[in-house]
């Protein structure tokens, strides 16, 4: 009872899920202002609470004191709710 040819090789196989080890160096450490491209060594950069981007202090939009990447994720998140039920 083997594994199958498209999974040996690089694929590490546990009985709930296999993996690439390698797909997790592929960048997904690196931070950069999703307008300006800084990166987080030049810059303290903030994670959005809506869409999970980086912005750095200049691109920053503050509703609330809560800091998000742009006017539409902090519209997002304080959406009218009416109330005139």
């Amino acid at each position: 009872m083997g594994a199958p040819a498209h999974c040996q090789g690089l694929w590490i196989l546990l009985p709930a899920v296999a993996y690439n080890p390698r797909s997790l160096w592929r960048g997904s450490t690196v931070q950069q202002c999703k307008q300006c491209a800084v990166g987080e060594d030049d810059a303290y950069l903030h994670k959005c609470p809506i869409c999970h981007k980086w912005t750095c202090d200049d691109h920053k939009i503050v509703r609330s004191g809560r800091v998000f990447c742009s006017v539409f994720c902090a519209d997002f998140f304080f959406h009218d709710i009416d109330e005139d039920d």
